[in-house]
């Protein structure tokens, strides 16, 4: 006699993709930034910062977000000049229920220490993220920037 026994064939259930998986997905590169200024006299302004004024060096840098909440900047195809490291360490978090990022000690792409972001969008190849950055370009004013940064692998 023989036995034949059929079982279900069943496939365990994916694991959910997190924000964290995304962002450490891959590379990611700066595509477009616009700032909003609005100062103390009055001034409200908006301009598109990173066309107009971020260097070709900087434009082609990598975030690339690591374990354990580390990441780099990585120099792409240009360098700004002799002794610019290929790579910058950063770290980063994601706070709120998955709806903020925040990444520090990124200055020279992020235009401060410390940003505080908002996630506007995030898909699997895109991130939109919006920060404010408080300057004092006049002794005695605090100036508001808001930066809406784009990023795509």
């Amino acid at each position: 006699m023989i036995l034949t026994i059929a079982g279900a064939c069943t496939k365990p259930a994916e694991e959910a993709k997190t924000i964290h998986d995304t962002l450490r997905n891959g590379k990611w590169r700066q595509t477009s930034g616009t700032v909003r200024f609005q100062g103390q006299n009055g001034v409200d302004t908006t301009g598109n910062y990173f066309a107009d004024g971020v260097p070709a060096c900087i434009k082609d840098d990598y975030i690339v977000f690591k374990e354990n909440f580390s990441g780099v900047v990585e120099d792409a195809d240009s360098t700004c000049g002799i002794g610019d490291p290929r790579e910058r360490p950063f770290t980063w978090e994601v706070m709120k229920a998955e709806s903020k990022l925040n990444i520090f000690n990124a200055r020279r792409n992020f235009q401060t220490s410390s940003v505080y972001g908002e996630i506007v969008s995030m898909s699997d190849g895109n991130l939109s993220i919006r920060y404010t950055v408080y300057e004092q370009f006049t002794p005695g004013d605090i100036d508001t920037l808001t930066y809406t940064n784009e990023y795509s692998k």
